[in-house]
């Protein structure tokens, strides 16, 4: 079926109009199902095509990986108001498959990958300083460039990027931007994954509203705390592992923002150390 063909008679987007559905998302929705139909639309450039041969036999698993990195990578994003897309100045490189944008936590390992071919030590450049820019606009880094991640990070992997791509660290730590990459939102816990909002994430908003309905009546919780554990989880990307599980298999159970997780707290003891070693031998310099 070619959704693309279906798009352009506008039947599809019509009724959605009909029904009353913001603007924006029609749009983004458009733009989602146009891409599905094509198997990406970055795959229609022809030269990228006949560059990669995806059903080569001759060739090692890594060889063929390491092919599929121009697939992925995207150009410089154009803003666009209708869009929820936060718009990328540099060049960078997406999961793939329904992820469509950069993701602050799985880049670092995108990025690792990268670091192994020469010929994408740039990219590496790029999209550490898209996060700068995120960072100096935002004043950190969002769960991915969508203006409904706005209200909730990652684990705090910038300074990792910013290690594997000079083999020391930041390039410019007298940038306000390297001064704030990860958020402490709680004066009592001084670290644990955290977000604002009390309501469904947009991104899953009908699944979250069935699961919120069966934690109230399996469980009587409420849900302004089930929200709150449902959002953290999000923003630690352990979603949904049991460990967040109070009887560590129901995710009605979880209560993820009420738990100071060791990992977290590593990836903040690395990220103190470091800038313990930039303020104290680097910045002054500048």
């Amino acid at each position: 079926m070619n959704l693309c063909c279906n798009m352009n008679n506008n039947n599809i987007l019509n009724e959605f109009k009909y029904l009353g559905f913001h603007k924006s998302l029609i749009n983004e929705f458009g733009n989602c199902l146009n891409e599905i139909g094509t198997y990406g639309k970055y795959l229609n450039n022809n030269l990228i095509i006949r560059s990669i041969n995806l059903f080569d036999l001759t060739i090692s698993t890594i060889a063929h990986i390491n092919r599929l990195w121009d697939i992925l990578t995207r150009p410089p994003d154009i803003p666009t108001l209708e869009s929820s897309s936060i718009a990328l100045p540099y060049p960078y490189n997406v999961p793939g498959g329904r992820f469509r944008e950069i993701f602050y936590r799985d880049s670092y390992f995108i990025i690792l990958e990268l670091s192994t071919l020469p010929n994408k030590l740039n990219l590496i450049e790029n999209m550490i300083d898209n996060f700068v820019n995120l960072i100096n606009k935002y004043g950190f880094i969002p769960n991915r460039n969508r203006t409904y991640y706005l209200n909730r990070s990652q684990s705090p992997c910038f300074v990792f990027d910013t290690k594997v791509s000079t083999g020391e660290g930041a390039k410019t730590p007298g940038d306000i931007g390297y001064k704030h990459v990860f958020r402490i939102n709680d004066d009592i816990i001084l670290n644990r994954y955290y977000d604002p909002l009390r309501k469904p994430c947009p991104e899953s908003y009908p699944k979250e509203e069935n699961e919120c309905k069966r934690a109230k009546e399996m469980f009587g919780i409420t849900a302004e705390t089930f929200y709150f554990h449902n959002r953290a989880a999000c923003e630690s990307e352990w979603d949904f592992s049991s460990r967040w599980f109070k009887d560590k298999k129901s995710k009605e159970l979880n209560q993820c923002g009420e738990i100071v997780s060791i990992d977290l707290y590593c990836l903040v003891h690395f990220l103190e150390y470091f800038f313990v070693l930039i303020f104290t031998f680097i910045v002054p310099l500048y």
